[in-house]
């Protein structure tokens, strides 16, 4: 589930192809490179593409209950590299144990990574357009519109004329000025966490699922 700071739309074409690359890598991370969007596979380095397929068959993840969040903080485009800031929150994932109980580790602070793209081709104009999406402000959670809790995938290849960029092949415009943005929202969605840092709980009922907001 996404959210993003004001002025920020996760519906136009910049946040929507930040969305589907941070997602992307995910499923790459979990499921294999194969399974993730339409498009992804062909945009990474041919390095980082052949690691990933070697990778995949390496990993067996317990089945997680509940939902990743992720915030976009900001966007900066030069022309040549479209970057996006993504703040991570899993606190709210849990795995479910043989007792039956759910076990899920907090994070408080949570991450915060830079997602980056390189323009090799034609990719067609990137707008922001009208923010459609919930903001964070300094106060209060948003309210967000009930839909499905099933996976959102998009339709079409939205890779197209883009190379996704990793480690020192990509510049880092954020350079940490937007941490505070990450923390602050942690303090929204998860106010009532503890501070200490990676901290087990066992609870006896999962973490909810929300909607797959805002999808494709």
């Amino acid at each position: 589930m996404w959210s993003a700071e004001p002025g920020i739309s996760l519906t136009g074409s910049e946040g929507t192809l930040i969305r589907a690359t941070r997602e992307s890598v995910f499923i790459a991370d979990e499921f294999g490179v194969s399974e993730a969007y339409a498009g992804f596979e062909q945009a990474l380095p041919s390095d980082v593409a052949d690691r990933m397929r070697k990778d995949q068959s390496k990993y067996d993840f317990p089945q997680e209950v509940g939902t990743y969040r992720y915030h976009l903080a900001a966007i900066k485009d030069d022309g040549h590299q479209l970057s996006g800031l993504v703040c991570s929150q899993v606190s709210g994932v849990a795995t479910k144990l043989n007792n039956g109980k759910y076990e899920r580790t907090v994070f408080k602070p949570g991450s915060s990574f830079t997602v980056a793209l390189e323009r090799i081709g034609d990719t067609g104009p990137t707008t922001p357009a009208t923010p459609t999406s919930p903001s964070m402000t300094p106060a209060v959670e948003p309210t967000y519109t009930p839909g499905p809790t099933e996976w959102s995938a998009p339709t079409v290849d939205l890779f197209t004329g883009w190379r996704v960029l990793f480690g020192v092949e990509r510049d880092d415009p954020f350079q940490g000025e937007y941490v505070e943005r990450c923390r602050a929202w942690d303090d929204i969605v998860f106010p009532d966490l503890p501070a200490e840092v990676g901290q087990r709980l066992v609870e006896n009922e999962p973490p909810p699922t929300l909607p797959a907001y805002p999808g494709y």
